[in-house]
């Protein structure tokens, strides 16, 4: 009967608390968080205008080390992907806000871009050498239609 209850029910690990972890995350936040919730235990126990002036500056420091290690993880991201997958990945975190834009990408000679357009271009440069942008749009409307024509004229058997 045992071994006909580990055939079918196999044991298996639960996942551990860190593996939820996102990889900017580490002990150096860790130990911050722990001492801006001192602190903000202090300042909420004293009520002392210094107590909350020191949790506040903590707080302001605890953040700004999150921002400063989300951006780093970002770009080590970016700066990893070769393949389609991970490319299909930035795609779809990029399009699931509307209004987040792509950011700055630092060029050939050493400046950054300034625009979104700026962006794509350069992307589109680094990624298809010798694509030419066009900003005709009547021609592909003509095609269509010229070609819808020809299909209708051909169904009807004129």
């Amino acid at each position: 009967m045992n071994t006909t209850a580990r055939r079918t029910c196999p044991l298996t690990s639960t996942k551990s608390i860190s593996s939820n972890r996102s990889a900017w995350w580490g002990p150096e936040l860790e130990r911050l968080r722990g001492k801006v919730r001192k602190l903000f235990n202090r300042a909420k126990n004293t009520r002392a205008p210094d107590d909350w002036d020191a949790y506040k500056q903590a707080q302001y420091r605890f953040k700004k080390r999150i921002r400063d290690r989300k951006r780093e993880g970002w770009r080590r991201f970016c700066t990893s992907i070769e393949s389609t997958n991970q490319a299909a990945k930035v795609k779809n975190i990029l399009s699931r806000d509307p209004e987040r834009d792509l950011g700055w990408l630092k060029k050939s000679d050493g400046t950054y871009t300034k625009s979104d357009t700026e962006t794509c271009e350069l992307l589109l440069k680094t990624h298809f050498p010798g694509c030419r942008i066009t900003t005709s749009r009547g021609t592909r409307r003509r095609r269509v239609a010229h070609r819808t024509g020809r299909i209708g004229l051909q169904l009807i058997g004129w």
